[in-house]
């Protein structure tokens, strides 16, 4: 052999030594843990890393195998992963738990065979990132998760209850102003009604009698009104469908604007539940068409369309900004809260200039097949 051959050969020794340093290097600042087996299992390489999580120094690992370096049951079962790939060439990867001398870490492991460029397996490599941390995170997170969702449905029984309460003391005030205040009001009519017969026609009380009679008249009309309002009591007698059409007529009549009411035919009954909540979405909406609207014609549309029913109210006026309005409006707040409670879905479609159209859908009970009555 030539001096030049032996000057080449060792510039390739020391650029291959070279290599094999900056390799090391940047595996030991690496911080992941790598390591590389040969075909029988036997450590050929490991950063500072692996070295950390095993508790155990380079020439301590190298050249030994699983067994001679972990519990029997670990070793056992990175030979059979590391024997899995061998045989199908197909890279591994999970995530694992491990004891170390600081307690348990979690690691994501991804285990691969090295080939020579004709495909020949002369390696295994492996690598652990510690994912002890993140998998803290996400099990606090998780957990933080878990008492938001109960406390969702915490919050969602005490709206349902408060609900429930109101539409109650609703009743209860529609029922006394009706059954007492009005029936107080109507005796006092017809005590005003027989003092002005007792008098005649020219006596200058007469004319007094009679303004009062028609206030109180007018005032008995107002408060029927308002315990309707607060409760109609049609919606417990004959249901949703002739409730909303009372609603309608009434609107028109109080307010001026006309209303056009479909309702389906053959319609089944539906829960009370539903039934008030359909009706209280019908009537804010109508509050909102005299407030917001400027419309001249509204139409409400009820309909089943077997899986559900459908409630929806359209007018013809000037729209509005519905982000803006849903924002600081209580009553939709309310209407959405009341919907969401039953499983359904509200929207509000509008826009400056082309009126509003706002939709509701419940679902029927799975267990029934239920339209238009409340039961």
């Amino acid at each position: 052999m030539t001096g030049t051959d032996i000057t080449g050969r060792r510039q390739t020794e020391r650029l291959l030594q070279q290599n094999e340093e900056q390799l090391q290097a940047i595996l030991d600042h690496s911080p992941v843990a790598v390591w590389l087996k040969d075909l029988e299992g036997r450590y050929l390489k490991v950063n500072r890393q692996f070295e950390r999580n095993t508790g155990l120094s380079e020439k301590e690992i190298l050249g030994r195998t699983d067994s001679q370096i972990f519990s029997s049951e670990r070793a056992s079962r990175f030979w059979e992963i590391d024997q899995t790939i061998l045989q199908t060439g197909q890279a591994y990867e999970s995530d694992e738990v491990s004891d170390r001398s600081d307690g348990k870490h979690t690691e994501h492991v991804f285990k691969f065979l090295l080939t020579t460029a004709k495909g020949k397996p002369y390696a295994l490599c492996g690598i652990a990132t510690d994912i002890t941390q993140r998998k803290q995170a996400e099990t606090i997170l998780q957990e933080a998760s878990q008492r938001l969702e109960i406390q969702q449905q915490e919050l969602r029984s005490l709206a349902a209850r408060l609900l429930t309460a109101q539409e109650e003391e609703r009743r209860r005030i529609s029922r006394d102003l009706h059954d007492d205040v009005n029936q107080r009001l109507a005796l006092m009519s017809l005590k005003l009604q027989s003092a002005q017969k007792d008098l005649p026609d020219i006596h200058p009380v007469t004319q007094k009698l009679q303004e009062l009679y028609t206030n109180v008249g007018d005032l008995s009309d107002d408060i029927r009104r308002l315990a309707y309002q607060y409760h109609p009591s049609i919606l417990d007698d004959l249901g949703l469908g002739s409730a909303l059409r009372s609603l309608c007529e009434d609107f028109e009549k109080w307010e001026g604007i006309s209303v056009t009411f479909e309702l389906p035919d053959g319609a089944r009954k539906i829960s009370q539940s539903v039934g008030t909540c359909l009706y209280r979405v019908a009537q804010e909406s109508l509050r909102n068409v005299v407030r917001h609207a400027q419309a001249s014609n509204v139409y409400l549309d009820l309909k089943d369309f077997g899986q559900g029913i459908t409630l929806a109210i359209r007018d013809n006026g000037q729209g509005f900004d519905v982000d803006g309005l849903l924002s600081r409006g209580l009553g939709f707040v309310s209407m959405r809260e009341r919907v969401r409670l039953l499983g359904g879905t509200l929207s509000v479609d509008s826009r400056p200039g082309h009126g509003t159209t706002v939709r509701v859908s419940i679902p029927h009970p799975p267990t029934r097949s239920v339209v238009c009555g409340t039961e």
